[in-house]
């Protein structure tokens, strides 16, 4: 009797919201810093082998430390990368994106395979980290020669959809687990992202959910193949407009 009147009392205490999960690279952003790198570098600094590592797995740590390391010998300062990163624009109008979802009382969550010191620097420089509430990323910071050093933000071996240091189910997963401890639930999920590694989050999603995937990126093309039946409700987009005009429409 005492266990059901307790779980009556936390009931009637949980508080109810909307839980927004946003990716950053190809999301808010269109490039990751490694692009934004090889860009600007010359093409004959770097290592075939590593730049091909990088661009197409640039989720594996290890290697990414040996691509940072080789960036710290070309002598790219912290400040530079963290210039290339913040004059980096949104994607069209994903900046309004998060602030129509913060002040609509939304809880915003980042969760990302890309690198913390980069991630928090954009935000703090266009005014927007206080309106997101967590960001689960990779850890990463320089140290006093200007090194980047980076970690996974876990390791993981049993989602196959996901890289060995990153599972965004597993971490979002945590995180409505973590809330509900402190007394709040989420009625409805709004995902947005782009990339394989969504993939796996979005297929734990529910019918009262929005999923947003991003035109001409890998999470798009996965459900459009996908044989099995999706529950959240999805609405592709192309920029923020195109999420605003669907928030809209669906009376968030």
């Amino acid at each position: 009797m005492f266990k059901f009147i307790l779980w009556l009392i936390l009931i009637q205490s949980t508080v109810q919201k909307t839980l927004v999960v946003m990716d950053f690279d190809h999301t808010i952003v269109e490039k990751n810093i490694i692009q934004l790198l090889t860009d600007m570098l010359p093409k004959d600094k770097l290592p075939v082998e590593t730049k091909e590592s990088f661009l197409k797995t640039f989720s594996f740590i290890p290697h990414t430390q040996l691509f940072f390391k080789k960036v710290h010998e070309l002598k790219v300062t912290e400040q530079k990368m963290l210039q290339l990163i913040e004059n980096q624009p949104p994607i069209d109008e994903m900046d309004k994106v998060l602030r129509i979802l913060h002040h609509q009382n939304c809880d915003i969550v980042i969760i990302s395979n890309s690198y913390s010191v980069f991630v928090e620097s954009w935000l703090r420089f266009r005014s927007l980290r206080h309106m997101v509430n967590r960001i689960f990323t990779n850890p990463a910071w320089f140290d006093s020669t200007g090194l980047l050093h980076v970690k996974g933000y876990h390791f993981q071996s049993k989602c196959r959809l996901s890289p060995s240091n990153l599972c965004k189910r597993s971490v979002m997963e945590f995180f409505l687990k973590y809330q509900r401890f402190q007394g709040i639930s989420y009625n409805k999920i709004i995902y947005i992202g782009d990339g394989k590694n969504d993939m796996c989050a979005a297929l734990s999603l529910k019918e009262n959910d929005l999923l947003f995937p991003r035109v001409g990126f890998l999470l798009h093309s996965m459900l459009s193949n996908i044989t099995r039946r999706i529950k959240p409700k999805i609405f592709p987009w192309t920029n923020g407009s195109n999420i605003i005009n669907i928030l809209q429409t669906n009376k968030l």
